[in-house]
């Protein structure tokens, strides 16, 4: 029995051949001058291996489905672009205005975007997360922009 070519079969296509070239690339990544049994290519190859594994079971599980009970037919697609200039913005403007700043705004607006209309629990939460990963990060002695606020 031949399958028809879904779009969910296609999304799986393309992620295989992506985590193909995603495990080459790090596998050739460079080595560690110690001997070690887990190196810097360990952790990105394993991802991609199990990235590379959910694609083909993605591609096995697709259905034959009828156009009108096609995901895609309802899809909005309005939020993702928003989300995409937003996370464009965000990667724009973290060396100019910092991590803190940026982190909250984006943090913030995303929700919304996303349909989530609670702005309170939205705010009270993007300022525990980038606080809470500045702190993370300062701990671990991560350096991360500063901007405005100079911390």
């Amino acid at each position: 029995m031949i399958k028809s070519w879904t779009a969910d079969r296609w999304i799986a296509s393309g992620l295989a051949v992506f985590s193909i070239f995603y495990v080459i690339l790090a596998y050739n990544l460079p080595r560690f001058s110690m001997a070690t049994i887990i190196d810097a290519h360990v952790f990105p190859m394993f991802i991609g291996i199990v990235q590379f594994a959910l694609s083909i079971w993605l591609w096995l599980d697709s259905r034959d489905t009828a156009k009108k009970d096609s995901p895609w037919k309802s899809l909005e697609l309005r939020g993702g672009l928003f989300m995409v200039l937003l996370s464009a913005v965000y990667i724009e403007m973290l060396p100019s205005i910092g991590f803190i700043v940026s982190t909250f705004i984006f943090l913030a607006i995303s929700p919304y975007i996303l349909g989530w209309k609670n702005w309170v629990i939205s705010l009270v939460l993007a300022a525990i997360l980038s606080m809470g990963t500045y702190w993370l990060f300062s701990t671990l002695m991560v350096p991360l922009p500063k901007g405005i606020l100079g911390f």
